[in-house]
């Protein structure tokens, strides 16, 4: 090996490295609530320069992502997967698995496979290949799928999912019986690409089995509605009060009845759930306003009715907190530690309390109970509010694209505008921001074509008014 081969090598593994960290960092930053999902494009566009570094270095740079792909972390490893699509290369990414089927006693010198146990290596392999769409892979990968499953269900389901496309369909119907992956499947089936699952989701939400976690019923629940399930609806709405897996559910699809039914039964017997905040913010009952207030007072879930309360009415209502920083106790000398233990605090050597300052939707009971007594005649009975503004639509949209919603209340609103209003664009917080931005772009046209029938302020399901 030359010198310049070795410098060049060196510069691809460095290349990998940096990929890595920005890759780990935007993954990290998607739900950080002090970052404004437009933010994150920062880190995407630094990512592609090192990606395109790679693809220009040809064939030696690509015998460094094979490499690190099955020796790096997996950060490496999605940069690595990305390369090797942007080249066409089937032959780099299968063998990344050819040492799957092997004994450990056959060959110790060969690399280890991957883990596709780790749900980081799963997830880093389905985000590339979904970023990337390779062509002509499909039947490959759901080839592959056969031969190592059900370890590479998660990736193919993620990447059909993401995709919206069918051609997996045969596959996940198979692979439904894996109870440790039906998370997965699930999580492809929330994107609606499966009419005929229908029976299927109703019968995890509605069976008597313990071993059926409310998460799976709940995401179950979701795929009906997004399909269109008017009876898995009717199904749940008795259950509001009983099952917490429904609320969230029951907040993206139900009706003011539905709403002011868990509005009683928090006044009577308190809130079913610490979802059911979410419910009553998304459903936008204001006679839920008081209840919400009221709650303040309790600091468990001070944080929850504020962001009910901040969905519901789109109160500007901040307030700055400080917020300690998380300390290792491994990492702290002996006369830190005995501070840190007294104070519960790391003090630092300035003898300031380590930490930063944060805005967050005030949880200020006198000041929320102040803001409504002012406001409280701009809203008029009746009718359903997001953000202060009669719900609709466009008002969804303008909690897509704003700057102030977490990528969690976002993903709700996508739910909603399909649960709603059937209006299923593809969209996921996960996607790189020039793919979101063109997404909604494409809800703008959708609403200007179809948003003007739907009244304002009502309630809606399947696109039909309730």
């Amino acid at each position: 090996m030359t010198d310049y081969q070795a410098f060049k090598i060196e510069l691809f593994e460095e290349l990998l490295e940096d990929a890595s960290f920005l890759y780990e960092h935007r993954l990290s930053m998607t739900h950080d609530p002090e970052l404004s999902w437009l933010e994150l494009e920062d880190f995407e566009n630094r990512l592609e320069p090192l990606l395109e570094g790679l693809y220009v270095g040809g064939d030696l740079a690509l015998k460094v992502c094979a490499e690190q792909a099955l020796m790096g972390d997996y950060g490496e490893l999605h940069a690595a997967v990305r390369i090797m699509v942007r080249h066409n290369r089937w032959d780099l990414f299968e063998a990344l698995f050819e040492n799957e089927d092997k004994d450990e006693e056959e060959d110790e010198e060969e690399d280890e496979p991957l883990d596709l146990e780790d749900p980081e290596v799963c997830g880093a392999m389905a985000h590339a290949l979904a970023i990337e769409a390779p062509r002509g892979w499909d039947q490959r990968l759901l080839e592959l799928a056969e031969r190592l499953n059900p370890a590479f269900l998660p990736v193919v389901a993620r990447y059909f999912g993401y995709h919206r496309q069918a051609a997996a369909n045969a596959y996940l119907v198979a692979s439904r019986a894996e109870a440790g992956h039906r998370a997965d499947v699930l999580w492809s089936y929330l994107r609606g690409i499966d009419p005929s699952a229908r029976g299927w989701l109703q019968k995890l939400c509605t069976a008597e089995d313990e071993e059926i976690s409310g998460r799976t019923r709940h995401d179950a629940a979701l795929a009906c509605l997004r399909l269109g399930d008017e009876q898995i609806y009717h199904l749940m709405a008795p259950k509001v009060t009983a099952a917490s897996w429904v609320l969230l559910p029951l907040g993206l699809a139900g009706s003011r009845t539905d709403a002011k039914r868990l509005i009683e039964h928090a006044k009577l017997k308190g809130m079913p759930g610490t979802d059911g905040f979410a419910a009553l913010g998304l459903l936008g009952e204001i006679s839920a306003v008081d209840l919400l207030i009221a709650y303040l007072a309790m600091e468990e879930v001070a944080e929850k009715a504020a962001l009910a309360l901040w969905l519901i009415t789109g109160a500007p209502l901040y307030e700055e907190v400080f917020i300690p920083e998380e300390t290792d106790e491994e990492e702290l000398f002996e006369h830190e530690l005995e501070s840190f233990r007294e104070k519960g605090v790391y003090i630092r050597p300035d003898g300031e309390v380590a930490g930063s300052e944060l805005e967050r939707i005030s949880q200020d009971q006198t000041r929320w109970a102040q803001w409504w007594k002012e406001h409280r005649g701009q809203f008029e009975a009746g009718k359903r509010y997001r953000s202060g503004k009669l719900y609709s639509p466009a008002v969804l949209l303008e909690n897509l694209c704003g700057e102030a919603f977490t990528n969690q209340v976002r993903e709700w609103v996508y739910h909603e505008l399909v649960i709603r209003y059937q209006a299923d664009v593809p969209f996921e917080i996960h996607m790189p921001i020039r793919k979101q931005k063109e997404a909604l772009n494409q809800y703008a046209l959708w609403i200007g074509k179809h948003g003007e029938p739907f009244e304002p302020g009502a309630w809606y399901l399947r696109g039909l008014k309730r």
